[in-house]
C-alpha cells in the first residue's frame, strides 16, 4: 500500500485496513507520524496567518517530536491496559496500529479546524473527527489484541475514565481551598 493510500484506507475502510497490517514496521509507523506533524504545522502556520498572526515554521520540529514521544508513552499506557484485560498483541503490532490511525486524524483533525474557520462552523467538525478517531482505536485494540468492541474499548475508557476522576478531584481540592481561603478571610 502507498504511503498516503494507508491514510485513506484506515479513514474510509478502517476494518480493512487493519486486518491487513500483519507485519507491524515501527520506523515506517514514525515516519507516518513526522509526515503527520510536519503536515498539520504548516496547517497550524496558514491558520495563524489567515488571523494575521505571523508564526514561526518551529513547530514543524517540535510537532513530530511531541507526536512521537506522545506515540509511545500512550502506545505504552494502553498497552498495558490491553494486557490487564487479556490482550494477545505485542508492543510492535499495538504501537503501529496506533500510529496508523493518529497520522492520518492527526492531519484531518487540522484540515477540519481549517475548515471551521473558514466556515464559522464551531467545533462540530473537530468533535466528529475526534469521536471517529475513537472508533478507530477501538478497531486497533480490536485487530491488534483480539478483542470484541466492548473490550478493545475498554482499552482506552478505563484509563480516560482515570485521568478524568484525577482531574475532577485535583479541581475539587483546588476550588475547595480556594474556597476555605476566601471563606476563612471573611469571617
Amino acid at each position: 500500500m502507498a504511503f498516503f493510500d494507508m491514510w485513506k484506507n484506515v479513514i474510509m475502510q478502517p476494518k480493512k485496513a487493519f486486518a491487513q497490517m500483519k507485519k507491524p514496521d515501527l520506523a515506517q509507523a514514525a515516519i507516518h507520524l513526522v509526515v503527520a506533524g510536519v503536515i498539520s504545522s504548516v496547517i497550524v502556520a496558514a491558520i495563524a496567518m489567515l488571523g494575521g498572526v505571523a508564526l514561526g515554521l518551529t513547530g514543524i520540529i517540535t510537532t513530530p517530536i511531541m507526536l512521537l514521544i506522545f506515540w509511545v508513552i500512550g502506545s505504552v499506557i494502553l498497552l498495558i491496559f490491553a494486557k490487564l484485560l487479556g490482550g494477545k498483541g505485542d508492543f510492535g503490532r499495538h504501537s503501529y496500529m496506533i500510529a496508523m490511525c493518529m497520522a492520518p486524524l492527526y492531519t484531518l483533525f487540522f484540515i477540519s479546524i481549517m475548515v471551521e474557520i473558514i466556515l464559522v462552523a464551531g467545533g462540530i467538525l473537530s468533535a466528529l473527527v475526534s469521536l471517529y478517531g475513537l472508533y478507530l482505536l477501538t478497531l486497533a485494540m480490536m485487530y491488534a489484541h483480539g478483542f470484541d468492541m466492548v473490550k478493545a474499548a475498554l482499552v482506552w475508557i478505563i484509563p480516560a475514565a482515570i485521568v478524568a476522576l484525577i482531574l475532577m478531584l485535583t479541581g475539587a481540592a483546588f476550588f475547595g481551598g480556594m474556597a476555605g481561603g476566601i471563606l476563612g478571610s471573611i469571617y
